[in-house]
């Protein structure tokens, strides 16, 4: 039975948004993503940090925040690209939304609430919106997207259809197989916004 190391989960109170980030072994790229975070423009957010493997030094730094709307979560290590952590944190998430923000990347102040103002109808269960690459081009998805032209940062999701396709796979391509999945089962939106965020 996978065991969970939980802080201040069952204490969290519902929010909009669950921002969710696998991460192992980046510890300074990681407390740059939750900088990030904590830096929206809109605040009604909690962020899932899951560790691949119990990592005291992740612990301690969510913990060094005294913020309730980050909760740290381990589970037993797999090594897997962060896709069992994600599945992890989708069953923990207290949102209708997700966003799947890796260790690695940041978010701009506007992103979390430029995204979700994308599900003002009820049928849109999700939204697609342009980013920016560590070379400062822009990743920005067509509705026809294919492999390859689009990332985690591009896409959020009501939380119900991520758990209708089956979550996140374990393998490499897994975030374009998630939101390819629910493309061909649900409504979504593609943003004309400004880039929400930069992988790194």
């Amino acid at each position: 039975m996978l065991k969970l190391r939980l802080n201040n989960l069952l204490a969290h109170q519902s929010c909009a948004i669950t921002v969710i980030t696998p991460t192992f072994k980046r510890l300074d790229a990681l407390a740059e993503a939750i900088a990030s975070v904590r830096a929206q423009e809109f605040q009604d957010w909690e962020h899932l940090i899951v560790a691949d493997g119990h990592d005291p030094d992740v612990e301690r730094l969510v913990s060094s925040y005294a913020d309730k709307r980050l909760v740290y979560i381990s589970t037993k290590p797999f090594h897997c690209s962060g896709n069992h952590q994600r599945n992890v944190a989708l069953a923990a998430s207290k949102a209708k939304y997700v966003y799947f923000l890796d260790d690695d990347n940041i978010l701009y102040p506007h992103a979390l609430g430029a995204m979700l103002a994308g599900f003002e109808a009820p049928d849109v269960d999700y939204v697609v919106g342009p980013s920016e690459m560590d070379d400062h081009s822009v990743l920005s998805p067509s509705p026809n997207f294919a492999l390859g032209e689009i990332d985690t940062l591009n896409f959020m999701i009501r939380r119900k259809a991520c758990g209708e396709v089956g979550g996140w796979r374990r393998i490499y391509f897994a975030d374009f197989l998630l939101i390819d999945s629910i493309r061909k089962r649900h409504k979504g939106k593609h943003l004309d916004i400004r880039p929400v965020g930069i992988h790194r």
